[in-house]
């Protein structure tokens, strides 16, 4: 994203706020992990390798599984790695930084 030099007129710095919005725009969201898997794909076009992505657990079975579970970040998509379990309310929010 590159910014206009000149933020001086009305019109310019609105072109600007708006191209800053859709930069963060659709950077959280809420997954429940596949159950009996091993990993939860997540596509997300905002998403690039050097992405941060944060997880908090919204179920106590999220919770409990949290130490065992880590994300991979790629190009549009990141990957959550996590213990295979039966049970299917492991809900998670995340939210990509570094987009």
């Amino acid at each position: 994203m590159q910014l206009p030099n000149n933020l001086s007129d009305e019109r310019t710095l609105r072109i600007a706020l708006e191209q800053i919005v859709r930069t963060i725009w659709n950077t959280t969201g809420t997954v429940t992990l596949n159950a009996s898997t091993t990993t939860t794909v997540i596509a997300n076009n905002k998403v690039n390798p050097n992405s941060a992505i944060s997880l908090t657990p919204m179920t106590a079975n999220a919770a409990a599984g949290l130490a065992t579970t880590w994300v991979v970040p790629g190009n549009g998509q990141f990957v959550i790695n996590h213990a295979s379990a039966t049970t299917a309310n492991r809900t998670y929010t995340y939210s990509i930084s570094g987009v």
